[in-house]
């Protein structure tokens, strides 16, 4: 399966309420944050909070780019997995 078609998988369990947390925390750039939320709300693996966390933010970066403040690459200049 394609990590789009999984993470899309996986984040159709998400409630609204932890995606609207999740998102939040997407825009204010708190990254670990945000991957532990997942990873703790979704019983899953650090990868995968990485991975869907990532996910979460390109889709985003594609619906709402005016919300973030700086560029892909400064966003996650900041992570290191």
């Amino acid at each position: 399966m394609c990590i789009d078609c999984r993470c899309a998988d996986l984040f159709e369990k998400v409630s609204k309420e932890l995606e609207s947390e999740v998102d939040q925390l997407l825009y204010e750039n708190r990254i670990l944050e945000g991957i532990i939320k997942l990873k703790d709300n979704l019983h899953i693996g650090l990868a995968e909070g990485i991975e869907l966390f990532s996910w979460r933010h390109d889709r985003l970066r594609e619906l709402t780019p005016e919300k973030f403040k700086n560029s892909p690459e400064e966003y996650w200049s900041v992570f290191y997995s």
